[in-house]
Protein backbone atom coordinates (compact mmCIF):
# COMPACT_ATOMS: atom_id res chain seq x y z
CA UNK A 1 0.00 0.00 0.00
CA UNK A 2 0.83 3.25 -0.27
CA UNK A 3 1.26 5.83 2.25
CA UNK A 4 -0.42 9.14 2.72
CA UNK A 5 1.44 11.43 0.05
CA UNK A 6 2.94 8.46 -1.70
CA UNK A 7 1.44 8.78 -5.15
CA UNK A 8 2.47 12.56 -5.46
CA UNK A 9 5.94 11.65 -5.00
CA UNK A 10 6.30 8.73 -6.99
CA UNK A 11 4.70 11.32 -9.90
CA UNK A 12 7.97 13.55 -9.24
CA UNK A 13 10.41 10.79 -9.53
CA UNK A 14 12.45 10.84 -12.84
CA UNK A 15 11.86 8.03 -14.97
CA UNK A 16 14.47 5.58 -15.10
CA UNK A 17 15.28 4.56 -18.78
CA UNK A 18 16.81 1.30 -19.98
CA UNK A 19 20.32 1.15 -21.49
CA UNK A 20 20.87 -0.32 -24.55
CA UNK A 21 22.88 -2.91 -25.36
CA UNK A 22 26.28 -2.13 -26.39
CA UNK A 23 27.43 -3.90 -29.57
CA UNK A 24 30.62 -6.33 -29.54
CA UNK A 25 32.73 -6.48 -32.21
CA UNK A 26 32.98 -9.64 -33.76
CA UNK A 27 36.38 -10.67 -34.20
CA UNK A 28 37.83 -10.09 -37.81
CA UNK A 29 38.10 -13.24 -39.87
CA UNK A 30 40.29 -13.10 -42.36
CA UNK A 31 39.67 -12.98 -46.73
CA UNK A 32 41.64 -16.41 -46.53
CA UNK A 33 40.05 -18.40 -44.03
CA UNK A 34 36.32 -17.33 -45.66
CA UNK A 35 37.78 -18.52 -48.63
CA UNK A 36 38.80 -21.84 -47.31
CA UNK A 37 35.35 -22.32 -45.73
CA UNK A 38 33.30 -22.15 -48.83
CA UNK A 39 35.61 -24.55 -50.30
CA UNK A 40 35.04 -26.89 -47.44
CA UNK A 41 31.19 -26.53 -48.04
CA UNK A 42 32.21 -27.45 -52.06
CA UNK A 43 34.12 -29.95 -51.28
CA UNK A 44 31.66 -31.71 -49.16
CA UNK A 45 28.65 -31.25 -51.70
CA UNK A 46 30.84 -32.67 -54.25
CA UNK A 47 31.51 -36.17 -51.91
CA UNK A 48 27.39 -35.75 -51.36
CA UNK A 49 26.98 -35.71 -55.21
CA UNK A 50 29.38 -38.79 -55.70
CA UNK A 51 28.44 -40.58 -53.26
CA UNK A 52 24.69 -40.53 -53.67
CA UNK A 53 23.58 -42.98 -56.44
CA UNK A 54 23.00 -41.65 -59.92
CA UNK A 55 19.46 -42.59 -61.69
CA UNK A 56 19.92 -44.13 -65.12
CA UNK A 57 16.93 -44.79 -66.42
CA UNK A 58 16.16 -48.52 -67.66
CA UNK A 59 15.16 -48.75 -71.00
CA UNK A 60 13.54 -50.65 -74.27
CA UNK A 61 17.06 -51.81 -74.78
CA UNK A 62 17.06 -54.57 -72.55
CA UNK A 63 14.50 -56.30 -74.70
CA UNK A 64 17.95 -57.68 -76.99
CA UNK A 65 18.60 -59.63 -74.11
CA UNK A 66 16.00 -61.74 -73.55
CA UNK A 67 15.61 -63.14 -76.09
CA UNK A 68 12.40 -64.89 -77.28
CA UNK A 69 11.53 -64.73 -73.29
CA UNK A 70 9.56 -61.43 -73.91
CA UNK A 71 7.26 -61.26 -71.10
CA UNK A 72 6.31 -57.50 -71.22
CA UNK A 73 5.31 -57.20 -67.85
CA UNK A 74 9.39 -57.75 -66.85
CA UNK A 75 10.62 -55.56 -68.77
CA UNK A 76 11.60 -52.67 -66.99
CA UNK A 77 11.52 -49.40 -68.31
CA UNK A 78 8.82 -49.15 -70.33
CA UNK A 79 6.13 -46.53 -70.45
CA UNK A 80 2.48 -47.51 -70.40
CA UNK A 81 2.64 -47.13 -74.36
CA UNK A 82 5.16 -49.22 -75.02
CA UNK A 83 3.81 -51.80 -72.41
CA UNK A 84 0.57 -51.67 -74.33
CA UNK A 85 2.25 -52.20 -77.32
CA UNK A 86 4.45 -55.01 -76.29
CA UNK A 87 1.15 -56.13 -75.17
CA UNK A 88 -0.48 -55.91 -78.48
CA UNK A 89 2.54 -57.48 -81.18
CA UNK A 90 3.99 -59.66 -79.18
CA UNK A 91 5.61 -61.42 -82.32
CA UNK A 92 6.68 -58.22 -83.23
CA UNK A 93 8.36 -57.64 -79.53
CA UNK A 94 10.63 -61.06 -80.77
CA UNK A 95 11.52 -58.62 -83.84
CA UNK A 96 12.33 -55.48 -81.31
CA UNK A 97 14.74 -57.93 -79.36
CA UNK A 98 16.02 -59.31 -82.61
CA UNK A 99 16.92 -55.67 -84.16
CA UNK A 100 18.08 -54.97 -80.66
CA UNK A 101 20.89 -57.19 -80.25
CA UNK A 102 21.85 -56.59 -84.15
CA UNK A 103 22.52 -53.00 -83.75
CA UNK A 104 24.99 -53.48 -80.60
CA UNK A 105 26.89 -56.13 -82.59
CA UNK A 106 26.93 -53.48 -85.40
CA UNK A 107 27.63 -50.28 -82.61
CA UNK A 108 30.27 -52.61 -81.00
CA UNK A 109 31.78 -53.15 -84.81
CA UNK A 110 31.78 -49.34 -85.60
CA UNK A 111 33.40 -48.01 -81.80
CA UNK A 112 36.02 -51.47 -82.31
CA UNK A 113 38.89 -48.99 -82.04
CA UNK A 114 37.72 -46.72 -79.85
CA UNK A 115 38.26 -46.22 -76.14
CA UNK A 116 34.74 -47.08 -75.30
CA UNK A 117 33.29 -49.76 -77.94
CA UNK A 118 29.32 -49.81 -76.63
CA UNK A 119 30.74 -52.34 -74.10
CA UNK A 120 27.28 -53.78 -72.54
CA UNK A 121 27.04 -54.88 -69.08
CA UNK A 122 25.76 -57.77 -67.64
CA UNK A 123 22.42 -58.65 -65.89
CA UNK A 124 22.40 -54.87 -65.92
CA UNK A 125 18.92 -53.49 -67.33
CA UNK A 126 20.22 -50.18 -68.68
CA UNK A 127 22.75 -52.12 -70.95
CA UNK A 128 25.08 -49.36 -71.38
CA UNK A 129 25.40 -47.90 -67.68
CA UNK A 130 26.61 -44.34 -66.74
CA UNK A 131 27.78 -43.62 -70.21
CA UNK A 132 24.25 -42.76 -71.12
CA UNK A 133 23.93 -40.08 -68.90
CA UNK A 134 26.52 -37.82 -70.55
CA UNK A 135 25.30 -35.61 -73.76
CA UNK A 136 27.76 -37.10 -75.64
CA UNK A 137 28.47 -37.97 -79.61
CA UNK A 138 28.34 -41.20 -78.41
CA UNK A 139 25.08 -41.14 -76.53
CA UNK A 140 23.92 -39.97 -79.82
CA UNK A 141 24.92 -42.85 -82.23
CA UNK A 142 23.58 -45.51 -79.74
CA UNK A 143 20.30 -43.64 -79.88
CA UNK A 144 20.17 -43.29 -83.62
CA UNK A 145 21.28 -46.72 -84.49
CA UNK A 146 18.91 -48.11 -81.80
CA UNK A 147 16.24 -47.06 -83.67
CA UNK A 148 17.51 -48.11 -87.17
CA UNK A 149 18.12 -51.48 -86.08
CA UNK A 150 14.39 -51.78 -85.00
CA UNK A 151 13.10 -50.54 -88.43
CA UNK A 152 15.77 -53.09 -90.03
CA UNK A 153 14.42 -55.64 -88.12
CA UNK A 154 11.10 -55.38 -88.42
CA UNK A 155 11.01 -54.52 -92.26
CA UNK A 156 12.52 -58.13 -92.39
CA UNK A 157 10.50 -60.23 -90.46
CA UNK A 158 7.32 -58.22 -92.20
CA UNK A 159 8.99 -59.32 -95.72
CA UNK A 160 9.86 -62.87 -94.20
CA UNK A 161 6.21 -63.85 -93.88
CA UNK A 162 7.53 -64.09 -89.90
CA UNK A 163 4.20 -61.10 -88.74
CA UNK A 164 0.45 -61.64 -89.01
CA UNK A 165 0.00 -57.89 -89.03
CA UNK A 166 2.69 -56.98 -92.53
CA UNK A 167 4.09 -58.20 -95.32
CA UNK A 168 5.70 -57.27 -99.03
CA UNK A 169 5.28 -53.99 -99.67
CA UNK A 170 1.96 -53.36 -101.60
CA UNK A 171 2.98 -49.90 -103.36
CA UNK A 172 5.38 -51.98 -105.41
CA UNK A 173 4.03 -55.21 -106.46
CA UNK A 174 2.03 -55.05 -110.44
CA UNK A 175 3.23 -53.29 -113.24
CA UNK A 176 5.64 -50.96 -113.27
CA UNK A 177 7.93 -48.37 -115.74
CA UNK A 178 11.69 -47.76 -115.71
CA UNK A 179 14.47 -46.21 -117.90
CA UNK A 180 13.94 -49.81 -119.71
CA UNK A 181 10.43 -50.19 -120.27
CA UNK A 182 7.57 -51.71 -118.98
CA UNK A 183 8.04 -54.90 -116.34
CA UNK A 184 5.70 -56.88 -114.01
CA UNK A 185 7.36 -56.81 -110.46
CA UNK A 186 7.04 -60.07 -109.20
CA UNK A 187 9.35 -60.29 -106.05
CA UNK A 188 8.89 -59.02 -102.57
CA UNK A 189 10.06 -55.65 -101.55
CA UNK A 190 10.96 -54.59 -98.49
CA UNK A 191 7.75 -52.94 -96.22
CA UNK A 192 9.97 -50.30 -95.01
CA UNK A 193 7.16 -47.94 -93.61
CA UNK A 194 5.48 -50.22 -91.23
CA UNK A 195 8.63 -50.72 -89.85
CA UNK A 196 9.18 -46.51 -88.99
CA UNK A 197 5.73 -46.42 -88.26
CA UNK A 198 6.21 -49.42 -85.65
CA UNK A 199 9.65 -48.27 -84.34
CA UNK A 200 8.42 -44.21 -84.33
CA UNK A 201 5.52 -45.35 -81.91
CA UNK A 202 7.54 -47.50 -79.76
CA UNK A 203 10.69 -46.46 -79.73
CA UNK A 204 9.80 -42.46 -79.07
CA UNK A 205 6.74 -43.03 -76.86
CA UNK A 206 8.97 -42.57 -73.53
CA UNK A 207 10.89 -39.94 -75.37
CA UNK A 208 7.59 -38.06 -75.74
CA UNK A 209 6.32 -37.79 -72.31
CA UNK A 210 9.26 -35.83 -71.45
CA UNK A 211 9.61 -32.09 -72.45
CA UNK A 212 13.58 -31.59 -71.40
CA UNK A 213 16.32 -30.55 -74.48
CA UNK A 214 17.86 -33.80 -73.67
CA UNK A 215 14.56 -36.02 -74.27
CA UNK A 216 14.10 -33.81 -77.34
CA UNK A 217 17.64 -34.25 -78.70
CA UNK A 218 16.90 -38.43 -78.77
CA UNK A 219 13.67 -37.67 -80.35
CA UNK A 220 15.79 -36.00 -83.18
CA UNK A 221 18.44 -38.63 -83.25
CA UNK A 222 15.93 -41.57 -83.40
CA UNK A 223 14.09 -40.48 -86.53
CA UNK A 224 17.08 -39.10 -88.43
CA UNK A 225 18.41 -42.68 -89.24
CA UNK A 226 14.57 -43.55 -89.66
CA UNK A 227 14.17 -40.94 -92.37
CA UNK A 228 18.06 -41.94 -94.05
CA UNK A 229 16.35 -45.98 -94.26
CA UNK A 230 13.45 -44.46 -96.02
CA UNK A 231 15.31 -42.50 -98.43
CA UNK A 232 18.27 -45.11 -98.62
CA UNK A 233 15.67 -48.39 -99.22
CA UNK A 234 13.93 -45.94 -102.29
CA UNK A 235 17.15 -44.93 -103.66
CA UNK A 236 17.99 -48.95 -104.06
CA UNK A 237 14.60 -49.59 -105.74
CA UNK A 238 14.93 -47.08 -108.42
CA UNK A 239 18.29 -49.34 -109.74
CA UNK A 240 17.34 -50.37 -114.00
CA UNK A 241 16.91 -53.86 -113.22
CA UNK A 242 14.35 -55.43 -115.12
CA UNK A 243 11.79 -58.61 -114.34
CA UNK A 244 12.26 -60.75 -111.34
CA UNK A 245 15.80 -59.58 -111.42
CA UNK A 246 15.10 -56.80 -110.13
CA UNK A 247 14.43 -58.74 -106.63
CA UNK A 248 18.24 -58.92 -106.40
CA UNK A 249 18.04 -55.40 -104.67
CA UNK A 250 16.42 -56.83 -101.26
CA UNK A 251 18.59 -59.14 -100.13
CA UNK A 252 21.98 -57.60 -101.30
CA UNK A 253 22.97 -54.70 -99.46
CA UNK A 254 20.24 -54.93 -96.22
CA UNK A 255 23.26 -54.88 -93.75
CA UNK A 256 25.03 -52.30 -95.93
CA UNK A 257 21.78 -49.90 -95.85
CA UNK A 258 22.24 -50.04 -91.88
CA UNK A 259 26.08 -49.00 -91.89
CA UNK A 260 25.09 -46.36 -94.05
CA UNK A 261 23.60 -44.92 -92.12
CA UNK A 262 25.35 -45.20 -89.33
CA UNK A 263 27.87 -43.07 -91.91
Amino acid sequence: MLRPGGAEEAAQLPLRRARAPVPVPSPAVPDGSRASARLGLACLLLLLLLTLPARVDTSWWYIGALGARVICDNIPGLVSRQRQLCQRYPDIMRSVGEGAREWIRECQHQFRHHRWNCTTLDRDHTVFGRVMLRSSREAAFVYAISSAGVVHAITRACSQGELSVCSCDPYTRGRHHDQRGDFDWGGCSDNIHYGVRFAKAFVDAKEKRLKDARALMNLHNNRQENVFLQSGVNWITDEPMVGLRRGKWEGKRRADILRKALG
